[in-house]
Parts: structure tokens; C-alpha cells; sequence
């Protein structure tokens, strides 16, 4: 079940934003990518807080490529495997913050892989 229909189903409504960041390392070569949900009821969640929030998560001299927001209801587990897919270029999305040179970086390797 949605988070958020879990907690609507008791009379509450959640503010749940779906997260997708990739990132480098801190060695610069080995690249990754995590999904999250930020539950943001009550509190702020600004576009400047996500970020915040996903920067505090990485492990330490990590360089972040992008922050895409997903919009939909999804679980977590719906949405790591969407994140590991090309299906991720096909949702609704948002940046919130992207690294232009480590993205034409991951784009040049994505290319030659294919």
C-alpha cells in the first residue's frame, strides 16, 4: 500500500515527495543512484530543503549529479526499481538541482554503453 493512502485511510493527508539523486563517489568513478520519500507534512520542504536533506544522506564527498522528483504515488520499492531503469526518463518529473558537467559525464557514458 501507498504511504499515502495509509495515512489517508486514518484521516490524514501526507505531503510525500519522491526523490531520484544520482551521484559520484568521492573517488569520482564509482556512480549510484538512491530513491527516497521525504514525508514533508507540517514542516518545510522547500526545494532548497530536499536538497538539504539528500546532501546530509550521501556519503561524505559525494558529487551530486541531479535530484529529480518524481510526481505519482509510489512505494519506495516501486521507485528505487524506477530509478534503475530507463522507465525513470518516461515519468513525470522535476529537477531540483543538477550538476551540468557530471551530467554531460554520466550522458557521454551512457552513450558509449549503448
Amino acid at each position: 500500500m501507498f504511504l499515502k493512502e495509509l495515512y489517508r485511510k486514518i484521516g490524514i493527508e501526507l505531503e510525500v515527495h519522491n526523490i531520484v539523486t544520482d551521484y559520484t563517489l568521492s573517488d569520482d568513478r564509482a556512480r549510484a543512484h538512491i530513491a527516497h520519500q521525504i514525508v514533508a507534512n507540517g514542516i518545510s520542504c522547500t526545494d532548497k530543503d530536499i536538497i538539504a536533506r539528500i546532501r546530509e544522506a550521501l556519503p561524505a564527498g559525494s558529487r551530486i549529479a541531479c535530484i529529480v522528483e518524481v510526481f505519482g504515488d509510489y512505494e519506495l520499492t516501486q521507485l528505487e526499481e524506477l530509478a534503475s531503469t530507463q522507465q525513470l526518463l518516461k515519468a513525470q518529473t522535476r529537477w531540483l538541482y543538477h550538476d551540468m558537467d557530471l551530467v554531460k559525464e554520466y550522458m557521454a557514458e551512457y552513450i558509449n554503453e549503448g
